[in-house]
């Protein structure tokens, strides 16, 4: 039976589990706020790119020739180590999937993971998965990221025969809801280059 003294104990420990959770809430929306103006300053860093590029083709003839039909394509996958991520994962897993699966065979694709649960949804998915880096924890390890990836798809390019790049990502469309995006990184697409003219 309980007493008076249990149920007091019971109620503290749910204030203090209610005090755990309002802190992490706290935590989760001032990184999800950093990880907000990141982004509105790498879209800001695009424009100024693609601007570049503006002036750079102005007036220049160039021929637009078709994505390369031979050698392997590589793909970057974000997914999220976060907790109650899976859906997450799995829209841009199963995404990539109907890309790799209506476009080229299996044995033409390098992988590359970022997020162990992205990975593990990938081989489920029956894709090989050529190397697996870890979720930024905070906006500066962006950075470090990125200069860990690159040299290893340089790499590829040269050594594999890597032809194309592609990023599958999620994008956040309002606070509860995303959808899975492809980016062709390489070769430049036309229609990204027809928009730099």
């Amino acid at each position: 039976m309980h007493t008076l003294e249990s149920f007091r104990r019971q109620i503290d420990t749910a204030t203090d589990l209610s005090s755990v959770v309002t802190t992490m809430k706290t935590l989760a929306a001032v990184s999800i706020h950093q990880y907000e103006r990141a982004v509105e300053a790498l879209a800001d860093y695009d424009r100024t790119i693609e601007m570049g590029f503006q002036i750079v083709l102005r007036g220049e003839p160039f021929h637009l020739g078709s994505a390369a039909t031979t050698g392997k394509i590589g793909a970057v996958v974000f997914g999220s180590d976060q907790g109650m991520c899976g859906q997450f994962n799995e829209e841009i897993v199963s995404f990539a999937a109907r890309n790799r699966k209506l476009k080229v065979a299996a044995e033409r694709w390098t992988i590359l993971a970022v997020g162990v649960r992205a990975e593990g949804q990938l081989l489920d998915a029956g894709w090989p998965v050529d190397h697996t880096y870890e979720v930024p924890t905070a906006v500066s390890d962006i950075t470090n990221l990125v200069q860990e990836m690159l040299p290893r798809i340089e790499r590829l390019r040269e050594e594999a025969d890597l032809s194309r790049l592609l990023v599958f990502y999620n994008r956040r469309t309002s606070a509860s809801s995303f959808e899975p995006q492809q980016l062709q990184l390489l070769p430049i697409d036309s229609a990204r280059l027809l928009r730099w003219r």
